[in-house]
């Protein structure tokens, strides 16, 4: 009866809205990782996580509104839970809503984790861990759920919805932006690279921690719907012990385990360039993207140790390597930073000055003119958008270089090196034609 109805049996529509919900948002947030070159498990975990936060929110209010209404007769008992004890009526009203919450989510995601099976090598033993841990997860907000509607059962059962909301806000917001939370709740958002919550060690972490945080939140619950007298207080001092072992599981967990599986190739020019391995399909092309700069630009360029932001290297915090970002749809090298540090950009003490404009127009024509990647060249048309007197973004100036006959910018650029990279370089050095 509960799961025909969706885990709502008191308001059969809030079943029904949060399935089609848990569908809907998780197809959004996973299948945009589908449109890259290759796809990066790391990210699609990410997005799974993302819809399980967003679905906690529905899943508070489905479960405190149905618990709460165990406190109407002519509401808890118009269903076919009246007949069964008050325990065993929460435990189905808690643990239905967060396995179909779970289901809806995982459903949604079947296209995007059926292309990382394809296309990875990861296998999909990293799948039913991630859903795993968040089918826990969900289990643990649930039961908060049902406390908050132990502890107002006597009011409307419209006001537990409203506090319970509050609390998985509170739950939600200090998971997604904490890394010291990262067992407890697994729905790291932003303090925690993607990678290495994907590394098995992590996820195995992951999902002992939760399943014991679970069961002593169920527990805690059943013992709180038992209570005869001060149900309430029952349910705050619940909410509050679940609070103190979150603490000391996360606490005997230890900080995120950071896996040295970093990929490296050499360029042409003998440039070292890192990335981890969930980004090995694109490492071939960022070393070519690497040796076609390096051979345009003038001699003496000394061979860089580069590595992506996701590789163990930079995370590990070795200063002998300098870091670069991949965008785009084809994953691609964004080679701004380096370019830009390349042209000398750092020489410029006045962003608006006429040597600084220089740099920027150079460094649009070469990474036209070499094929490589920026995403700042192919948003704006610019690397940096000068901003007008008003506060206003200035459109990217026309560009001009790429225009003219290559043989004579390549000349000029050449032969003006030296002040391009002093920020000394004036307009008519880039155009002249003699």
């Amino acid at each position: 009866m509960i799961t025909r109805k969706f885990g709502s049996p008191v308001l059969m529509v809030l079943g029904v809205l949060q399935v089609v919900f848990g569908v809907g948002v998780s197809f959004w947030v996973t299948s945009k990782q589908m449109q890259f070159a290759y796809p990066r498990t790391a990210d699609i975990a990410e997005a799974f996580r993302d819809a399980t936060a967003l679905s906690c929110f529905g899943l508070a209010v489905i479960v405190s509104y149905n618990v709460a209404a165990l406190a109407s007769p002519r509401v808890g008992t118009a269903n076919s839970l009246g007949r069964y004890p008050l325990k065993l009526q929460v435990l189905f009203l808690t643990l239905a809503p967060a396995l179909i919450t779970a289901a809806s989510i995982s459903l949604g995601a079947i296209p995007a984790f059926t292309d990382a099976i394809a296309k990875s090598a990861d296998g999909s033993v990293w799948i039913l861990l991630v859903v795993a841990v968040s089918t826990v997860f969900l289990s643990t907000v649930a039961a908060l759920s049902a406390f908050v509607a132990l502890a107002f059962r006597k009011f409307h059962p419209a006001v537990s919805p409203l506090i319970a909301v509050i609390v998985t806000y509170f739950v939600v917001a200090f998971g997604a932006n904490s890394a010291k939370t990262w067992a407890v709740a697994p729905i790291v958002l932003q303090a925690v690279d993607p990678t290495d919550l994907t590394e098995p060690r992590n996820l195995v972490v992951a999902l002992g921690v939760s399943v014991c945080l679970a069961l002593v939140a169920g527990g805690l619950l059943l013992l709180a719907a038992g209570a005869s007298k001060n149900i309430s207080l029952s349910g705050v001092i619940a909410i509050t012990a679940i609070v103190g072992v979150a603490g000391l599981l996360q606490a005997a967990a230890g900080p995120v385990a950071i896996v040295d599986r970093d990929s490296c190739a050499f360029s042409s020019g003998g440039s070292e360039i890192c990335v981890d391995s969930a980004d090995e399909p694109g490492l071939e092309q960022m070393t070519r993207d690497i040796s076609a700069l390096e051979e345009y630009l003038p001699d003496g360029v000394r061979p860089r140790k580069l590595a992506s932001n996701s590789a163990y290297r930079i995370k590990s915090g070795d200063h002998g390597y300098q870091n670069f970002t991949t965008a785009g749809e084809d994953r691609r090298l964004d080679i701004s930073g380096l370019l830009l540090d390349e042209l000398g950009i750092g020489s410029c003490t006045d962003p608006t000055s006429e040597g600084a404009f220089v740099i920027d127009r150079v460094g649009v024509y070469i990474t036209k003119r070499t094929g490589v990647y920026s995403k700042s060249v192919e948003k704006n048309g610019a690397f940096y958008q000068s901003i007008s007197d008003s506060g206003e973004t200035d459109p990217a100036p026309e560009d001009v270089l790429s225009s003219l006959d290559h043989s004579v910018v390549d000349k000029n650029i050449a032969k003006n090196w030296r002040a391009i990279v002093s920020c000394q370089a004036t307009w008519e050095m880039l155009t002249e034609e003699s």
